[in-house]
């Protein structure tokens, strides 16, 4: 018998773990803020030493994506660079990464 719980994946529901959000990694692409951008870099760095595994989720690259196009308007090539940035960041850890950086057209 079920008890109508789902069941979590389980990178969710183990260790110390924070999911960085769209605007932190805006931050840390843009550097329009460079005291914002400088916080999440300690951040980054700090996360390692504390234990704390960083979560992006997919959403959050989408919406990276659709931030960088629309308004800050950088091209495909330069977004693509910055999603493998982040992908390629051993500090965070993104859910279905390897398929985002296998899809053909990921960007």
């Amino acid at each position: 018998m079920r008890s109508g719980k789902r069941r979590q994946p389980r990178w969710l529901v183990s260790g110390n773990k924070a999911f960085v959000d769209t605007s932190a990694i805006l931050r840390l692409l843009v550097k329009e803020d460079p005291s914002k951008a400088k916080a999440v870099e300690k951040l980054l760095r700090e996360s390692k030493d504390k234990g704390t595994t960083l979560f992006v989720l997919p959403a959050t690259i989408l919406e990276v994506v659709w931030v960088t196009e629309k308004v800050y308007r950088l091209s495909r090539k330069t977004i693509r660079e910055l999603v493998e940035a982040i992908l390629n960041t051993p500090e965070l850890k993104c859910p279905l990464g390897a398929r985002i950086q296998a899809s053909p057209r990921h960007v």
